[in-house]
């Protein structure tokens, strides 16, 4: 049950103001992923949350844009239901990554940060 109030005050930071995830994002990008002295690692983990994150704003808005009779049948719950594991294995495998100090490889992000992180003029 503790479990559960732990990223509350992160949370509540996140979601207090519309305009909140756009400002971490940036400071993200630009304080974090942009910066030389931050080390390789730290960088590369940085942007691939924030590859992530993307994934799961795109996910959110294709969901609410769907026609009705889509959102209120079945198949939103089956979208619904591969959207969260499609988002969640490679979240849960970046973050088992990092923690064991390794680079998580995911095809197709991983390429798009390497990009990011080694061309100072990309993006």
């Amino acid at each position: 049950v503790f479990l559960y109030y732990l990223p509350s005050p992160v949370t509540d930071i996140y979601f207090g103001s519309q305009f909140a995830p756009l400002i971490i994002f940036f400071l993200m990008y630009l304080c974090i992923v942009r910066n030389r002295r931050v080390p390789h690692f730290v960088r590369f983990h940085a942007m691939q949350a924030i590859m992530l994150d993307i994934i799961c704003m795109l996910a959110e808005i294709l969901r609410t844009y769907l026609p009705a009779e889509i959102r209120w049948s079945v198949l939103l719950d089956v979208f619904d239901k591969y959207a969260y594991m499609s988002i969640m294995i490679p979240v849960i495998y970046s973050m088992i990554c990092c923690l064991r100090g390794e680079y998580a490889e995911i095809p197709g992000i991983s390429n798009s940060v390497y990009v990011q992180i080694q061309n100072p003029d990309a993006g």
